[in-house]
């Protein structure tokens, strides 16, 4: 049981790096949209249309990962992978054979 509880609050710590990493993931992809859109600029008016649109999706998208980390509702795939881990711990696995003895 001590053990189960120290796995599970390591697993829980997932949380905050996975904001972490979507933070990075969206700052990454608006750094690459913008030096491809860049290269529009003799086409002003779908430079802008483009820009807007792929900035709205990756905002709309950055959100949804952030509510799938921080908000636990099993419906959501990150937050649902660590939950899954959270729930069973298999200490029979061969790895822990030997370890409770």
């Amino acid at each position: 049981m001590a053990f189960e509880a120290i796995v599970k609050k390591q697993i829980s710590r997932l949380k905050g790096p996975c904001v972490q990493f979507v933070d990075m993931v969206s700052q990454e992809l608006v750094a690459t949209v913008n030096e491809c859109i860049n290269q529009l600029s003799s086409f002003p008016k779908l430079q802008d249309e483009t820009e807007r649109m792929v900035s709205t999706e990756i905002r709309e998208q950055e959100s949804r990962c952030r509510d799938q980390v921080v908000h636990t509702r099993p419906q959501h795939h990150v937050t649902l992978l660590i939950d899954m881990q959270l729930a069973y711990v298999n200490t029979k696995h061969e790895d822990f054979i030997g370890f409770t003895k």
